[in-house]
């Protein structure tokens, strides 16, 4: 058994989620959070925002979130970095 907790921010207030899970399901449970977040990053909405506002802190929450997931386990880094890559990218497009 393994217990797996994160914040989760929404509409400016945090709550603490704490699952106690087999391992499996934590594994599953990570990937699908990595999943989650490369769908938001293909989807263009934090692109969107930061063509709205150049200091929006999505954008790097985001990055700080992914790299906080990539560091949990090490079959997740190579996704998660490629996923930061293609948010960069995008973003860099937007500024040219």
């Amino acid at each position: 058994m393994v217990i797996l907790f994160w914040i989760v921010t929404q509409h400016d207030k945090c709550y603490i989620c704490i699952f106690l899970v087999k391992l499996q399901e934590a594994k599953d449970c990570l990937l699908g959070r990595l999943f989650a977040y490369g769908a938001l990053a293909r989807s263009g909405r934090l692109t969107k925002e930061w063509n709205i506002d150049k200091n929006t802190p999505y954008i790097k929450e985001f990055i700080t979130v992914l790299i906080s997931l990539a560091n949990k386990k090490r079959y997740l880094q190579e996704p998660a970095v490629s996923i930061i890559l293609d948010l960069v990218e995008k973003v860099c497009i937007l500024k040219s």
